[in-house]
């Protein structure tokens, strides 16, 4: 899911694999084969390096790494809202979850 998302985004918003690298700090000569390795999951970045793409790509980690993509989408609009918006989302989807069935007894 990482390797995916990181490509996607920074398609998205139309950086070259190249000029990611060197936005990390990268030498310009291994920036677009490090970058590379990453989309294809050839390689995962520790945990440092995934907090800078994601810094450098405008999105938050946990959008990167969610287990799918609509949660991913989620976390990217919640983290758009002012503080105190996101924390009536929070008491909204909390009170609406708790009316809800949980997933195990729907299946």
């Amino acid at each position: 899911m990482f390797a995916a998302r990181l490509k996607a985004r920074r398609l998205a918003i139309g950086l070259v694999q190249q000029d990611l690298g060197v936005a990390l700090g990268l030498e310009s000569r291994i920036a677009q084969a490090r970058i590379s390795r990453y989309e294809t999951g050839t390689h995962v970045p520790d945990l440092k390096t995934a907090l800078d793409l994601a810094n450098a790509l405008g999105v938050s980690l946990s959008s990167l790494v969610a287990e799918s993509d609509r949660l991913g989408q989620i976390i990217e609009l919640v983290r758009q809202l002012p503080e105190g918006q996101q924390e009536e989302l929070v008491k909204q989807l909390s009170a609406l979850a708790a009316s809800s069935p949980s997933k195990s007894e729907k299946e």
